[in-house]
């Protein structure tokens, strides 16, 4: 009898539980995230995405994701089946993809394909899990998948690793890997609110230690820091354009040339950890940069516009 009471009151405490926990799907959810590339200035986030109300396609019921700032041009419709512990997800009103499926094990693989979300080349995207553990959320525990990142066909364009949060979602924004997919792009969650508070996360959850606490405070250069990526900002450029780096260089080069292969600017530095390049950049057009380290060997290249 008393091993029949135990049974009871454990399945009701994890029930408890359970209700208590947080879901993708709360309608007061809010993330806010930088892009890893094109990010904002010091202070400022890249984009808010929220749900912004709610819409019924067949016979389900879907949660509206929008946002504002730069960077979320895409609608998603979100809805969670609870039954199969899965989020599903349509973009642009395409077809639904799963974009969050709790039951993975060590070792699955999810593939993704772009012109399933609406974009003009077709490639896959390959995520292996790697790791599971758990998180705590006040004082209750979430599961936590991490995730490397293969790209099929060109893995040096698509390394990007990311966690997933129950409950809370990618570390590489709310729809990561589903959007953004293009290799140049990456986004980075760096705060999540559900009900106006930003519950803290602990242990921090790796790579970048995200905590949903000092991480709220992370400006741009702290962003780039931990992802080892840098930014262009404005971009579409102004005079005030700047290249942020990940890091101080102690002796680099930047190179910028035009979409003709012409060299617009060829500047050997050292001790900078961002470079104005505004007011080298006049006519409009497509340009690309390539930035080395000669200390460490690292080179970052991307490109830029001017209008």
């Amino acid at each position: 009898m008393k091993k029949l009471v135990c049974a009871i009151l454990l399945i009701f405490l994890s029930l408890q539980a359970y209700s208590q926990k947080i879901r993708f799907t709360d309608i007061t959810n809010q993330w806010k995230v930088v892009d890893g590339i094109i990010g904002p200035p010091s202070g400022e986030y890249y984009s808010r995405q929220y749900y912004s109300g709610t819409t019924i396609i067949g016979t389900f019921i879907y949660n509206v994701l929008t946002g504002d700032g730069i960077g979320m041009d895409s609608t998603a419709n979100i809805w969670e089946d609870t039954f199969s512990h899965k989020v599903i997800v349509k973009i642009n009103d395409t077809v639904e993809e799963v974009l969050m499926d709790y039951n993975l094990k060590l070792g699955d693989t999810v593939i993704h394909f772009s012109t399933k979300v609406g974009f003009p080349y077709y490639d896959s995207f390959w995520h292996i899990v790697t790791k599971i553990d758990s998180t705590y959320i006040d004082a209750i525990a979430y599961r936590v998948w991490h995730f490397k990142g293969i790209h099929a066909s060109r893995p040096s364009l698509y390394p990007a690793d990311y966690n997933i949060i129950e409950g809370i979602g990618s570390t590489g924004g709310p729809l990561f890997p589903l959007y953004p997919v293009q290799p140049e792009n990456y986004w980075v969650l760096y705060c999540f609110s559900n009900n106006n508070m930003t519950p803290r996360i602990n242990p921090p959850v790796d790579p970048y230690s995200f905590d949903n606490v000092i991480s709220c405070t992370t400006n741009i250069k702290t962003v780039n820091k931990i992802t080892k990526r840098l930014c262009v900002y404005p971009n579409p450029t102004n005079i005030n354009t700047k290249i942020i780096f990940p890091n101080t260089i102690q002796s680099g080069q930047l190179m910028v040339y035009n979409q003709f292969g012409q060299v617009v600017i060829n500047a050997i530095f050292e001790n900078k950890d961002e470079y104005l390049i505004g007011d080298k950049i006049s006519i409009p057009g497509l340009y690309f940069y390539r930035l080395s380290n000669k200390i460490n060997g690292e080179v970052f290249s991307g490109k830029v516009i001017c209008q």
